[in-house]
């Protein structure tokens, strides 16, 4: 039986998206292009390799051995094609690295600037993302390697894990003349978590933990519970604009949003009954109605509109809806936020 990479890169890309419509994105391919792919491979074996289901797709006891071994296949190939291609080729190419927000925005750009210049000729592309999603596009071949908190992968048999031979302490930050800044004794996290907290990207368990303790006790100082984070955001500059002057964020989105029942077939599906309403579940909800997520985008457009009007600067923000709907701040199915801030320089963009 003749196997391709091909097919072997699919299997491994949906066990780890659990989802068609998840894989064939992350291969950049279509979603029926991959499901013709699996069955026709299923059909070889006689046996089926996952267990379907309106939540997703799971492995099956042939399919968990077969991406076992496919993961194998797919190290040896890389590592043959890496000594194959040998020295020579790392003077040309190209070279796709990932990473953090934190390192993206603080020692990953110097870095580049340095390799682009010992390899003139090697193009690189730098991807930013949480530290999960770098590891989706490390697996389907996106990525080369990248740079992010790495405590939860330390056990993951298919990847090698290197530590970086420089620790880097963290820091809280705070804008000028913020009440935390005018005491000249030590401050405890507590005292910092009295206050709205802005991450530049997903806390980590290992920090997480400690700091949601920090935060209940500095909760008590407060006559209400403040969200943790109060603001994520994949990218440490929008971070620095929002905590020097941002006061407020505004939540937009859908719940239950049933299609208009115009059969128009822009979602993806010709008849409305048939559109499988929310049962994709991502960091958003899904699919939708096209119709009621152009109502949402009108909402939208209303709301930063008539902010505008008023002379309050503000932007709107993908990752804060994943990071309201995470913390279960809202129950809504698909969610944008509008941080607002009324200051003399708008905070959101340069000019």
């Amino acid at each position: 039986m003749a196997l391709e990479l091909q097919q072997l890169r699919q299997v491994v890309a949906l066990a780890e998206h659990g989802s068609f419509v998840r894989a064939a994105a992350a291969l950049h391919i279509s979603q029926p292009a991959l499901s013709r792919s699996i069955q026709g491979l299923e059909r070889r074996f006689g046996s089926s390799l996952f267990l379907r289901s309106a939540g997703g797709v799971v492995p099956t006891d042939l399919g968990r051995l077969y991406i076992e071994r496919a993961r194998d296949l797919l190290r040896m190939a890389d590592e043959l094609e890496g000594e194959a291609i040998g020295h020579a080729a790392m003077r040309t190419g190209r070279v796709d690295v990932g990473g953090g927000p934190y390192p993206t925005d603080s020692f990953l750009g110097p870095a580049v600037a340095r390799f682009v210049e010992q390899f003139p000729q090697v193009g690189v592309q730098l991807h930013s993302s949480d530290w999960d999603d770098l590891v989706h596009q490390l697996r389907s071949r996106t990525l080369d390697f990248f740079v992010a908190e790495t405590s939860l992968l330390a056990r993951e048999p298919d990847l090698d894990v290197v530590p970086m031979p420089v620790r880097h302490p963290a820091y809280f930050f705070a804008r000028a003349n913020h009440p935390l800044t005018t005491s000249s004794a030590t401050i405890r996290a507590a005292e910092v978590m009295a206050w709205p907290f802005a991450t530049p990207s997903r806390i980590p368990p290992r920090v997480l933990d400690p700091m949601l303790a920090a935060h209940r006790e500095g909760s008590l100082r407060r006559p209400f519970a403040l969200p943790f984070p109060a603001v994520a955001c994949n990218g440490l500059a929008p971070v620095k604009r929002i905590v020097a002057a941002s006061d407020v964020v505004v939540l937009i989105g859908i719940k239950d949003a049933q299609p208009l029942g115009l059969n128009c077939g822009a979602c993806g599906v010709d008849i409305c009954e048939l559109l499988p309403i929310n049962t994709v579940e991502g960091e958003f909800r899904g699919p939708q109605c096209a119709y009621r997520l152009l109502d949402m985008g009108i909402a939208l457009g209303s709301a930063v509109k008539t902010a505008s009007m008023l002379n309050v600067d503000n932007r709107i923000m993908y990752r804060i809806g994943t990071v309201a709907r995470a913390m279960k701040m809202v129950a809504w199915d698909f969610v944008m936020g509008i941080p607002l801030s009324a200051t003399g320089k708008n905070i959101f963009f340069d000019r």
